[in-house]
């Protein structure tokens, strides 16, 4: 079996692969040897680390904004130490209508533990 040569340098190939990923509409692809694959991945990763580098020299605030929930979390702990349990805790805070840090349906026993968890109770 022959297979077609490399895109890049030549070589058999090992299978192609699309120019632009099919998940974003790509349609064109290319065959690319092990070897040359293993190159664009990594020069993708360096471009990537670069524009981010250049992101955050500009200001642009990379990964998630920080979460203003100090009083909230200080007031979900004081009603812990009440004796109250994480599921009455989420309970109240749902029949408030107080909105959950990541925008879910509504607070959980598991979110009233992250929210006490947070660094602010800590110190």
């Amino acid at each position: 079996m022959s297979r077609e040569p490399c895109f890049e340098c030549g070589k058999p190939s090992s299978r192609k692969y699309y120019v632009v990923p099919k998940q974003r509409g790509g349609t064109k692809s290319v065959p690319l040897c092990a070897s040359c694959l293993g190159l664009t991945r990594s020069d993708m990763a360096t471009l990537t680390k670069e524009a981010l580098a250049k992101a955050k020299e500009r200001g642009v605030q990379l990964g998630r904004a920080p979460l203003p929930a100090d009083a909230l979390a200080l007031r979900a702990q004081k009603m812990r130490t009440s004796g109250m349990t994480r599921q009455a805790i989420a309970d109240t805070l749902n029949a408030e209508g107080v909105p959950t840090l990541r925008d879910a349906e509504r607070w959980t026993p598991s979110t009233v533990r992250g929210l006490l968890s947070r660094s602010a109770l800590r110190e």
